[in-house]
């Protein structure tokens, strides 16, 4: 072939599986300096290449186990999320 092979890891991504995506929302809600809403946080991983109905489904599994809370439409890192991120 003329061109070179590329790397496999280029093609994909940083995201790689759910995990990865949720710990990559806990690491942006951790560092937001106020709760934020769901369209905002869609925004900050839109070049990140996450689509919308696996973003949806981390953030409702991550309120769902008390890692996010929601209050109204503001969400914001419990805690136990930010347990999960120490540096």
């Amino acid at each position: 072939s003329l061109w070179k092979e590329e790397d496999p890891m280029s093609r994909t991504g940083f995201i790689q599986n759910e995990m990865d995506l949720k710990l990559l929302v806990l690491y942006i809600m951790d560092r937001a300096v106020a709760p934020i809403t769901f369209e905002l946080l869609d925004l900050a991983l839109c070049d990140a290449g996450v689509d919308y109905f696996s973003l949806t489904e981390a953030v409702n599994h991550l309120t769902e186990t008390e890692h996010l809370s929601l209050n109204g439409e503001l969400y914001s890192i419990t805690e136990k999320g930010g347990g999960n991120i120490e540096n």
